[in-house]
């Protein structure tokens, strides 16, 4: 049966192009079907900005390619025409600007507006939706969908930014968006791929997994999973994914939330690879300017071998994509404990400790990649915290750094150069990224652990008092620890963030093992 002619669907109305980057377009047609693509304006008339061909396979798939375009703004808006024989698409308005990729986990896909019980909506969610309205700027979110093998298709669909789908919009991805509009002045997309509660595992292709010998336990499991519910994975495929992707495509007003279909067997969402065949995979033809990841939640009990995931996920991600140097931004994780909210202290103690340095060390060993501290605006009881404001006006400035080159702006708070521990058991420390200087401001904290900490030969920490000596030096000392021999600072779930450099950026967690003087 001949195939309608067709685009994938990331190529549809308000859809946002990369600049300064090859356009890959593609989609389906009759077998053997000449296609003709053409970027044109999007007004009477309009100039051909680019066109191409391609003839259609014996399976009907076709795919071509345009030629880089520079930025257009509100007066350039482009369409794609599309046509084979007597059928034509007319794709329009398109624009050509910046395109993020944002993915993880629940804190990336909390949405604007409430969604009882799961948030409350990021603070001041009313006036955000209210100020909605920019032409430019346009959001696609990803129909979360797991499979076990490659796929090639991507499910989802461009949503302008306009009152009525703002308070639906996944709230960081949504206002990063607005932050590089502001920054940039050039249209902006942002693709939303992301899906509560999942492992850092679910987002990597499985034969990586597998190379790397990792998720082996899992894999396995699901595998023998796969086996055991043979039948239901064919009705499966049959039935419930086609409706659950036509549902999810109509359903506009909770695009990260679509309506429940019934699965294959448990935790087929969650399988090793799974989400990066569905959602991840499909988009490695469409360019991007850069990647924001927010996830670990879910991985905190994993912290030991959660570098090696992370940097699976910077290697094949750029790898797949032939682009090695793709800014890749993470958001540390927030300050939150769930042992106050009932969680075994012996499985849970100071694991969302362990997980921030493990992300801040691997994200340093990598290239192109920064990362940006929330510790200080989260809340120990509910792990999706509201104030998104502040998270993503420090994505805009690791985003300015790392993707836009702008080698003077100031994208992080107080970090430690050196440490010595004088005669008297007092440490000194020499920090970098505070040019104005220092401040230690309780006030700005809102976790109940320690801040900075001291142990001796002991290994026990008690409570630090600290000082500031002058614009790059703090002076630590505790009256318990006469022979300083390990420093910590806001090592603990739900830590107190005091010190801060005085454009407001905080500090990050650290960990220093001392010398004392002989």
């Amino acid at each position: 049966m001949a195939h309608a002619l067709t685009v994938a669907d990331l190529f549809a109305p308000h859809a946002v192009l990369q600049r300064e980057a090859p356009i890959r377009i593609w989609g389906e047609a009759g077998a053997g079907a000449g296609i003709s693509v053409a970027l044109v304006r999007d007004t009477p008339g309009g100039a051909t900005l680019a066109s191409a061909t391609a003839t259609a396979g014996s399976t009907g798939g076709w795919e071509l390619e345009l030629p880089a375009q520079s930025a257009s703004d509100t007066g350039s808006a482009c369409a794609l025409v599309v046509t084979s024989g007597t059928d034509e698409l007319r794709i329009a308005p398109i624009h050509i600007g910046d395109v993020w990729l944002c993915s993880g986990q629940s804190n990336m896909n909390f949405l604007m507006r409430p969604y009882l019980p799961w948030s409350e909506g990021v603070l001041d969610w009313e006036g955000e939706v209210a100020a909605a309205g920019d032409p430019l700027l346009s959001v696609y979110t990803v129909v979360p969908i797991a499979d076990w093998q490659p796929t090639d298709a991507v499910h989802g669909s461009w949503r302008p930014d306009t009152t009525q789908y703002a308070p639906y919009f996944s709230a960081v991805p949504y206002l990063f968006a607005r932050e590089i509009r502001a920054q940039q002045d050039v249209p902006v997309g942002v693709i939303v791929a992301s899906l509560g509660g999942t492992s850092i595992m679910a987002w990597l292709p499985t034969d990586e997994l597998q190379a790397r010998n990792l998720a082996a336990a899992n894999l396995s499991t699901h595998a023998t999973r796969r086996a055991q519910y043979a039948d239901e994975l064919d009705a499966y495929y049959e039935q419930q994914l086609p409706a659950y992707i036509e549902d999810s495509l109509q359903n506009h007003w909770a695009p990260t939330y679509a309506a429940a279909y019934s699965e294959p067997y448990p935790n087929w969402r969650y399988q090793p690879g799974g989400l990066y065949h569905g959602m991840i995979g499909p988009l490695e033809r469409f360019p991007v300017a850069g990647i924001v990841w927010y996830q670990g939640e879910s991985d905190t009990r994993n912290h030991g071998t959660y570098d090696d995931y992370l940097t699976a996920l910077a290697e094949v991600w750029r790898g797949r994509r032939n682009d090695p140097d793709l800014p890749l931004l993470v958001v540390q994780l927030q300050n939150h404990d769930p042992v106050e909210r009932g969680s075994d202290p012996a499985l849970f103690t100071d694991v969302w400790a362990e997980m921030r340095l493990v992300q801040q060390q691997t994200v340093e060993s990598l290239p192109a990649a920064g990362f940006v501290v929330t510790a200080d605006v989260g809340d120990a009881l509910n792990i999706h915290p509201r104030d998104k404001h502040t998270v993503v006006k420090r994505l805009g400035l690791l985003a300015r750094r790392l993707a836009y080159g702008d080698r003077w702006v100031l994208d992080e708070g107080p970090a430690p150069l050196a440490a010595s521990v004088d005669a008297g058991g007092k440490v000194v420390i020499s920090f970098d990224h505070c040019p104005c200087g220092m401040v230690l401001d309780s006030t700005r904290a809102n976790g109940d652990g320690p801040d900075f900490q001291l142990a001796g030969a002991d290994g026990v920490f008690h409570a630090a008092e600290a000082t500031v000596l002058d614009r790059h030096r703090l002076e630590i000392s505790s009256a318990n620890v006469s022979v300083p021999m390990q420093l910590r600072y806001a090592f603990h779930n739900d830590p107190r963030l005091i010190l801060y450099n005085r454009e407001g950026l905080p500090a990050a967690p650290f960990n220093l093992t001392l010398t004392p003087v002989p």
